[in-house]
C-alpha cells in the first residue's frame, strides 16, 4: 500500500519484490536511458542519410557500369602505391609531415 514493494500471489506462494526508489539510482537510470535514446537517434539519422544517398544515386542512374581495362604503365613512372587512410585531416597525414620522403610509401605517401 505504501509502494515500497510489489507483492504477487501465485500457486507456489507469495513473491515479494522490493522497489528501490533511491534518487541516485533513479538519476543513473534516467541518464542511461537518455544515452540509449541518443544512440538510437544517431543510428536512425545515419540510416536516413544512407537512404537519401541511395535514392540520389538511383536518380542519377546515367552512370555507366565500370569496365575492366588493362593497366598501362608509362616509362619512368614511379612505384605503384595504394593509400588506405589518406585525407587532409587524417592522423596519418599529420604523422607523415615529420617523416622522410618515402617513409610511408605503403600508405600512399611518396
Amino acid at each position: 500500500r505504501t509502494g515500497k514493494c510489489e507483492v504477487d500471489e501465485t500457486e507456489k506462494g507469495w513473491f515479494l519484490t522490493y522497489i528501490d526508489r533511491d534518487p541516485v539510482k533513479l538519476r543513473e537510470a534516467e541518464i542511461r536511458a537518455k544515452r540509449e535514446r541518443a544512440e538510437l537517434d544517431s543510428d536512425e539519422r545515419y540510416l536516413k542519410e544512407v537512404d537519401k544517398m541511395v535514392k540520389v544515386a538511383r536518380q542519377d542512374g546515367t552512370a555507366e557500369a565500370p569496365v575492366a581495362t588493362d593497366m598501362v604503365r608509362e616509362e619512368g613512372a614511379g612505384p605503384l602505391a595504394f593509400g588506405c587512410c589518406s585525407g587532409a585531416g587524417s592522423k596519418l597525414s599529420k604523422l607523415k609531415e615529420g617523416l622522410k620522403p618515402g617513409a610511408c610509401s605503403c600508405f600512399g605517401g611518396a
